[in-house]
């Protein structure tokens, strides 16, 4: 079949027609409900009239924090300028507390361990058992029958408090239990869509590779019909200089023609000439000259 400028646009044209319809636009693309291995936002950018699509990083749309000593700070991004968000005052000169066999010690909390001073002395504190009376230290002995309901019900809240202890950690982990199952369920989720997408991607990635599969079966055409094309040229171009030769032949043939022509007719006419002389002059045939 031979190959024609007609031939080749209405390929070009069927080939535009199929890119058009596999291709996507920015618009076109799935939409997904978290950030979930997403490194990148599909965008377009404006220049002028022209639209480019372009990558956009999510780095770009990254918030971060941070404390000085007095403001809290913000920025969008890892190239913004930090922004103040707010400021507070200056709360490390409050005092601090311990004991030791010293007594009771205290210093600023700005200031560094050497620099703790007494506040109360541990002899001041001692409460020596030999300094009591026995009426005190009989005092000082706890009888059952001293205690009230309420001190006996003051003396089991530890124990009611624990047990209350217990039964709210039991109820914190059964809690934990349920959001770590919450997450799980979707964790889940976010993988079930992120194999849809990866899927999708797939699917684009094979629209892709068959576009472009066939868009090298058309380049191949094209070479080899560019190859037929330049061989027919070559062709013609030496059956043309082929056609010059035997027509250069042909003429340079029909000038000794004409030239033997010429000489047989000037010879057929010497001929003619001669013969007419001998019949006119019959009686002197045999004589010089004739």
């Amino acid at each position: 079949m031979e190959i024609t400028q007609e031939l080749v646009q209405e390929l070009a044209r069927q080939v535009k027609i199929l890119l058009a319809n596999e291709a996507q636009g920015v618009g076109e693309i799935t939409v997904v409900p978290s950030l979930d291995g997403i490194n990148s936002l599909p965008a377009l950018k404006m220049v002028g009239d022209d639209e480019y699509v372009v990558e956009a990083p999510l780095s770009l749309l990254k918030v971060h924090l941070r404390a000085t000593d007095n403001e809290i700070q913000w920025r969008l991004g890892d190239e913004a300028d930090w922004v103040t968000l707010t400021t507070f005052p200056d709360i490390t000169d409050i005092p601090e507390f311990r004991t030791n066999s010293e007594g009771i010690q205290w210093k600023y909390a700005k200031e560094d361990d050497t620099a703790w001073r007494e506040l109360i002395s541990i002899e001041l504190l001692k409460l020596k058992f030999t300094d009591l009376t026995a009426e005190q230290i009989d005092q000082l002995k706890l009888h059952f029958s001293d205690l009230t309901e309420e001190d006996i019900t003051l003396l089991q809240q530890p124990a009611l408090e624990a047990a209350q202890e217990t039964r709210e950690q039991h109820a914190r982990l059964e809690e934990a239990e349920s959001i770590r199952q919450q997450n799980e369920d979707l964790r889940k989720h976010s993988e079930s869509e992120r194999e849809e997408v990866e899927h999708a991607r797939n699917h684009a990635e094979s629209n892709r590779d068959a576009a472009e599969e066939e868009r090298t079966i058309n380049e191949e055409a094209r070479k080899v019909n560019k190859a037929i094309r330049r061989e027919s040229e070559e062709q013609r171009i030496t059956s043309e200089q082929l056609r010059n030769k035997a027509e250069t032949a042909r003429q340079e043939n029909e000038k000794v023609r004409q030239t033997n022509t010429a000489e047989a007719i000037q010879n057929v006419e010497a001929a003619t000439d001669r013969l007419n002389d001998l019949s006119d002059n019959r009686e002197y045939i045999g004589e010089d000259g004739f």
